[in-house]
């Protein structure tokens, strides 16, 4: 009896994990980037194309679907003139910046440079209306670059610790072409 209960409890694991996808996802950014992500993103080519009417310098874009919540994914590429180190890009221009094409009230709720697990991140957090949280992370190829990449992550403000545990996973992935 004892066998047959530890028979059928390994088996519903094995259907209960199998059934989890948690397996690490890779995507691309044809010519410019790649990167894994630990969660599943879904297509979404309708608001791809509405969001990059608002903002051209999108790249990238999904839809995370994780039990009953919802989060948008993107990626833009802003490009300078100047070469320029990704300290100065993220402080000068970047950590501070409310965008011109807000909606509601915005409000930036931190900004900063952090080493995790030898990784540096520059990271930026604000909110809209008091309920919708972005989260930005910001990165250059050799941190010094004519380009950086935001990769940001939209949703409810009590989904915080989430969005920054995927995307920190997520940028510290990324690999360059």
């Amino acid at each position: 009896m004892k066998n047959i209960l530890c028979a059928l409890g390994l088996l519903l694991f094995v259907i209960y994990t199998s059934s989890c996808s948690h397996q690490i996802k890779s995507y691309e950014i044809k010519d410019q980037l790649s990167f894994d992500c630990p969660v599943k993103i879904d297509t979404a080519p309708e608001l791809f194309t509405i969001l990059k009417s608002i903002n051209k310098n999108i790249v990238y874009f999904g839809v995370i679907n994780n039990n009953e919540n919802r989060y948008m994914l993107s990626v833009a590429k802003y490009t300078a003139d100047e070469p320029t180190t990704i300290d100065t890009a993220f402080f000068d221009f970047t950590a501070n910046e409310v965008p011109g094409n807000k909606m509601g009230e915005y409000q930036i709720l931190g900004a900063g440079k952090y080493v995790k697990d030898n990784y540096t991140y520059f990271r930026k957090i604000s909110c809209t209306n008091g309920t919708i949280l972005n989260v930005m992370f910001y990165l250059m190829k050799e941190n010094k670059s004519n380009y950086l990449f935001e990769f940001k992550m939209t949703g409810s403000i009590d989904q915080k610790d989430f969005m920054i545990d995927v995307l920190e996973k997520t940028v510290g992935s990324v690999e360059f072409e």
